[in-house]
């Protein structure tokens, strides 16, 4: 795009950092990938604006230019929806937009972009945001090439007879080989770890998992998230409080 071009352009905003007293350094990300985008400060009060424009997690339409050293500033901006109206949506948007921005350096933007936007429609929508959660991180995860192995015994590639899932070596073993003793079982909740793995987030429509088996894996992916990224994921006490209240 030619320097001063303007450009129309939508995105998701995963963080927004002062600059000086009066900007704003806003992260969208985008059909393009990521999108690192200037901005005075909003104003306050009435005839502000969309002040919605300016929160994490919002999806808005942007109009941008590019600046003089290649940067893109804002222009203008349109939020396209509302925000969840419940606690419990709202912590789940925040928790998934967080933790997109932690696992982004390690996986391709365009790629991410389509399935955030569709789970957090699915949340706006009163999708159940437990499931949400565990399918960003899922697929997070893998697309990192930090998935569990859901396909068979990730020892001996047995398919028959899996027996437990072993977060800390990352996938299914079977009953010959030596469970360790914080391995997770029971055949609901490794049908729950396949279906998360092998699943399509693109799909999902709302429904509910099994909250017993849903926080139980919860707990092991955000743990194996942090092992693999090497980053821990803030906000994981407040989302957990909201869903258990």
């Amino acid at each position: 795009m030619a320097r001063g071009a303007e450009r129309k352009s939508r995105g998701i905003l995963l963080r927004k950092t002062l600059y000086k007293e009066s900007s704003l350094v806003l992260d969208f990300l985008g059909e393009e990938g990521l999108l690192v985008v200037s901005s005075r400060l909003p104003r306050m009060g009435k005839g502000a604006g969309d002040a919605l424009l300016y929160e994490e997690g919002q999806e808005s339409a942007l109009l941008l230019r590019e600046g003089r050293a290649g940067g893109l500033r804002l222009l203008e901006g349109r939020s396209l929806d509302s925000p969840p109206r419940d606690f419990k949506g709202l912590s789940a948007l925040s928790f998934v937009t967080r933790t997109s921005w932690l696992a982004l350096p390690a996986i391709e933007g365009k790629r991410l972009y389509p399935v955030l936007s569709h789970l957090r429609k699915v949340l706006i929508e009163g999708g159940d945001p437990l499931t949400t959660v565990l399918l960003l991180l899922a697929f997070l995860l893998k697309e990192a090439g930090y998935g569990w192995m859901v396909d068979g015994c990730l020892r001996c590639g047995a398919t028959s007879g899996i027996a437990a899932l072993s977060p800390e070596e990352g996938g299914f073993l079977c009953e010959k080989e030596e469970i360790p003793g914080d391995a997770l079982r029971g055949v609901p909740l490794l049908r729950l770890a396949r279906t998360l793995f092998k699943g399509d987030p693109l799909r999902y429509e709302g429904d509910p998992v099994d909250p017993w088996g849903g926080r139980k894996l919860l707990l092991a992916l955000e743990g194996h998230f942090e092992r693999s990224f090497g980053k821990k994921i803030p906000g994981l006490k407040m989302f957990m409080s909201a869903i258990d209240g």
